[in-house]
């Protein structure tokens, strides 16, 4: 017997199809370790990387991460030292300073046999006038009980100012739920 199609939820339909994506069905899965949105949440509104506190105790500090080029998309969970944010804030700073600078951020692990996701950040400039683009690798271990890692890499333009906004933001997130640091996409300004 053939499985009827299912239909998106209202309002998903129009802006999947803005973002490039099919009407397929909307999935959602919730757990403690991970959240996986559709392509009709929120992510294909966003363009560039979001850092949002999800859950922390004295120990860690538990970011969700997207990051969207309007291309490609992803989130993950990942733990982090409480410091670890304002580090990564530090070592972006005054980035780019000539036209060969380039930085490296991780936050979490990439590693598949630890807990949690990752991110990896590599901050180029990719021209001699300073044009930067940030190359994204985004883990997120929700389908590992599958034997099925998830990753996404992406390329993201991003200029001088988005990248010193995100330092700011960056060093100023606290242990408030909900507390976010952006660096938006070049072009963007709204994320």
């Amino acid at each position: 017997m053939p499985m009827e199609p299912r239909t998106p939820r209202p309002g998903c339909a129009k802006r999947m199809s803005a973002a490039g994506f099919s009407n397929a069905p909307s999935i959602h899965h919730r757990s403690r370790s991970h959240q996986v949105y559709a392509p009709s949440d929120r992510i294909p509104d966003m363009r560039g990387i979001e850092f949002e506190v999800a859950w922390f105790d004295v120990d860690v500090i538990e970011y969700r991460v997207s990051c969207s080029n309007g291309s490609f998309c992803g989130t993950t969970r990942l733990y982090s030292g409480h410091d670890d944010l304002a580090n990564a804030a530090d070592t972006l700073s005054g980035f780019p300073s000539n036209a060969k600078d380039s930085r490296r951020v991780s936050l979490g692990t990439l590693d598949p046999h630890c807990a949690g996701g990752g991110i990896e950040m590599n901050f180029q400039c990719i021209d001699s006038a300073g044009h930067a683009v940030v190359l994204v690798t985004l883990r997120d271990d929700g389908g590992k009980s599958r034997g099925q890692l998830q990753t996404v890499s992406l390329c993201i333009p991003v200029e001088a100012a988005s990248i010193d906004s995100f330092v700011a933001e960056a060093r100023s997130v606290d242990e408030t739920m909900g507390s976010k640091a952006s660096l938006h996409m070049a072009g963007h300004p709204d994320g």
